[in-house]
This record gives structure tokens, C-alpha cells and sequence, in this order.
């Protein structure tokens, strides 16, 4: 029941990126720190996903879209109104522009969320907690070298380099990140949206461990971008809740 309730949704919330594919463990040539000859008690490797992606949304606005997860008809909200019970994180990238954009993953948790200590804590922590041990590691398989030389591939404690909100519902666990509120990363992405149909982009979301007792650190989830077409991206004027519940019921 739950896996036929999930293709459904998938299908008809899913926005198109073209080949967006889980990967289960960190993309191989992005550098971080647990890829040292001598690993030290926090830098042993995570182990593999502890969630699935089930959905993706490409959207455009006028304005800065934030807490997807609490939107009636989108994807996490229609899930539990089927009865599900399962967790979400929510990965949503927000980009600036004449247009903003938003890229944002819906990953599913694959077991309960109080199996895992330091995932727990993460999402009922609080902000300096939080900004202290997420983490991304993005990496460009193809594309220019510039391109490559201005990404990187190393890890990136994300919310002490950018503005990011978090938002916790009954059952997601929402992050925001602004690309806009950094000069330098704002730069990047648009060097990289300019680009964005030529490239395919890694992406991995990590929970830092510091202690013995948190290891190993969580691959939270994966994801990869080949060659997508914001052109085709939702705008969310066009959206509404009654016409997402109504589709969902087709």
C-alpha cells in the first residue's frame, strides 16, 4: 500500500529533473574529511543513505519560497493525508535572481528516526546545533573547468557560510538554504545556472559526528543533476492546493 501511495505521489507531484537519480553513497572524487590516509575518531566514512529521494520540485517565483513541507497538496503534506507515516527531510536550495528559483529534494526516512541518536537530535536541537554539523559536498562529474574551479569538492558546513531556516513539522524536518546571502556563493551559482544544461552536478547532505559515541557521521542523502532544464521549472503562481489534491485523487 505504501509503495503503490508513493509511486502515485511521485508521479504526480515530481516536478521534471531530467534523470535526478539516488546514489547511495558519497560521490567518490568530492573531497572530504573522512578521506584521510589516518582517519581520526571524527572522520570515519558514513555509511550508506539513511533515507530515499522520493520526489523533486523545480519551481520559479517572484519571491523566496520557503516551508514547502507544510504547503497543503505538496508532496510531504499529501503523503500524510494518505496515511503515511513516514519522516521527510526536505534539501531546498533556494537560488536568487530576476527569478528565484528553488530546488528542493524530498528525501524519505527508511526507518524510524529515533533509531539514529544523532539524527534525532539534529531535528529537535536547536539552530547553532544544527548549522554546526550540516553539511554539503558538491561536485561537478561534467562540465567546464571553471565551472569545476569555482564549485569545488570539498565538505561545507553549510549555515556558517550562509543564511539557512530551518522548519520542523510533525513529520519533516525542512532546510532552506539561501544562495543569496552570500556574495561569493551568489556569484557561484550564477556562474553555474548560466551553465546548468551542460553540467551534471553531484550533491551529498551530511550530519557531522564529533564524538565516538555519533559515529559514524550520516549520509542524510544523495542526489545527482544531469544536464537540467530550468525552463522547465514550475512557477508557483500556477500551483494551487486544490488542483494538487484533485490530481492526487485521479
Amino acid at each position: 500500500m505504501v509503495d503503490q501511495l508513493l509511486t502515485k505521489l511521485v508521479a504526480s507531484t515530481c516536478v521534471e529533473l531530467p534523470r535526478v537519480v539516488n546514489r547511495e553513497d558519497i560521490p567518490s572524487s568530492p573531497s572530504s574529511d573522512s578521506q584521510t590516509s589516518n582517519p581520526g575518531p571524527n572522520q570515519r566514512k558514513a555509511n550508506e543513505t539513511l533515507t530515499q529521494l522520493v520526489a523533486a520540485d523545480c519551481l520559479k517565483s517572484n519571491k523566496r519560497e520557503g516551508d514547502l513541507g507544510s504547503r497543503p497538496g505538496g508532496t510531504v503534506q499529501r503523503y500524510a493525508a494518505k496515511g503515511g507515516q513516514q519522516f521527510f527531510f526536505i534539501i531546498n536550495i533556494q537560488i536568487p535572481g530576476a527569478t528565484k528559483h528553488n530546488l528542493a529534494f524530498y528525501y524519505m526516512l527508511t526507518k524510524p528516526l529515533e533509531e539514529t541518536p544523532l539524527l534525532e537530535r539534529f531535528v529537535n536541537g536547536d539552530d547553532t546545533f544544527r548549522n554546526s554539523r550540516f553539511k554539503l559536498i558538491p561536485y561537478i562529474s561534467k562540465g567546464s573547468w571553471i565551472v569545476k574551479q569555482s564549485v569545488g569538492n570539498k565538505a561545507c558546513l553549510v549555515g556558517q557560510a550562509l543564511e539557512v531556516k530551518y522548519f520542523r513539522g510533525k513529520n519533516y524536518m525542512e532546510i532552506d538554504i539561501d544562495v543569496g546571502s552570500s556574495t561569493k556563493a551568489n556569484g557561484v551559482a550564477s556562474l553555474v545556472f548560466g551553465f546548468l544544461s551542460n553540467l551534471v552536478i553531484e550533491l551529498a547532505f551530511l550530519i557531522q559526528a564529533e564524538t565516538e559515541e555519533e559515529l559514524p557521521k550520516i549520509l542524510l542523502g544523495t542526489c545527482r543533476l544531469n544536464h537540467l532544464d530550468v525552463t522547465k521549472a514550475v512557477s508557483t503562481d500556477s500551483i494551487s492546493p486544490k488542483q494538487q489534491l484533485a490530481s492526487l485523487e485521479q
